[in-house]
C-alpha cells in the first residue's frame, strides 16, 4: 500500500474524525485539526508512514499529533487557530495606571507608533505584538500566563524578542 492509500484510509476513518472531536470538543476546530494532522503526516517522508502503517502505530501516532497540536502552546496549530481566543479569555489586567494615562506618555505613544510601524513593514507576526501588548496591560509574565494558560517561558521569549526588535527601531527610548 502506497503513503497516499495509507493517508487516504485515515482520511475516511471515521474513529480519526471523532477523535478529532474529542479533543477540540468543537466541530470547527475539530475540522480544522483533522486537517491539519493529515497535512503534518502528508510532509513525513513515504518510509515512515509505511512503517507505522506495517507496525500497527499510525492511528496512535495520529492520535499524537491532534493531542499535541491542539494542547501545545508552541504548535502552529495552536498559534494558527487557537492562541487569539484564548488571549482574550481570562482575568483583567491590574489597574496600577490607567490605560488612558499609559497611552497618553510619551513612551507609550512611541512604542505603539514602532509596533504598528513595524507590523506594516510585515516583519512582525500579530501574535507577537499581541503578546507585547498585554505584557504591557498585565506587567509581568506570571499573570499573564495565568490569563493566556501559555507557559510563562514561552511568553517570556517572545517579549524578549520583540523588546530586541523595538531596540533596534527605537533606540534611545528603550
Amino acid at each position: 500500500m502506497d503513503k497516499a492509500k495509507i493517508i487516504e484510509s485515515l482520511y475516511l476513518d471515521k474513529e480519526c474524525r471523532d477523535y478529532c472531536l474529542k479533543v477540540s470538543s468543537n466541530e470547527f476546530d475539530s475540522e480544522d485539526l483533522f486537517s491539519y494532522a493529515l497535512e503534518a503526516l502528508l510532509k513525513k517522508p513515504d518510509s515512515f508512514i509505511k512503517q507505522k502503517h506495517n507496525d500497527g502505530s499510525l492511528k496512535r501516532y495520529f492520535a499524537g499529533i491532534v493531542y499535541k497540536s491542539y494542547n501545545s502552546p508552541n504548535s502552529p496549530f495552536f498559534i494558527e487557530h487557537l492562541a487569539y481566543d484564548r488571549m482574550s479569555v481570562g482575568s483583567e489586567p491590574k489597574d496600577i495606571i490607567s490605560e488612558e494615562d499609559l497611552d497618553n506618555t510619551v513612551g507609550c505613544k512611541i512604542l505603539h507608533e514602532a509596533l504598528d510601524a513595524h507590523a506594516r513593514k510585515g516583519e512582525q507576526q500579530w501574535y507577537e505584538s499581541t503578546v507585547l501588548r498585554l505584557y504591557l496591560k498585565y506587567g509581568n509574565l506570571r499573570d499573564l500566563s495565568k490569563a493566556t494558560n501559555i507557559p510563562h517561558t514561552s511568553l517570556g521569549h517572545t517579549v524578549n524578542k520583540m523588546k530586541q526588535k523595538l531596540k533596534k527601531i527605537c533606540g534611545q527610548y528603550f
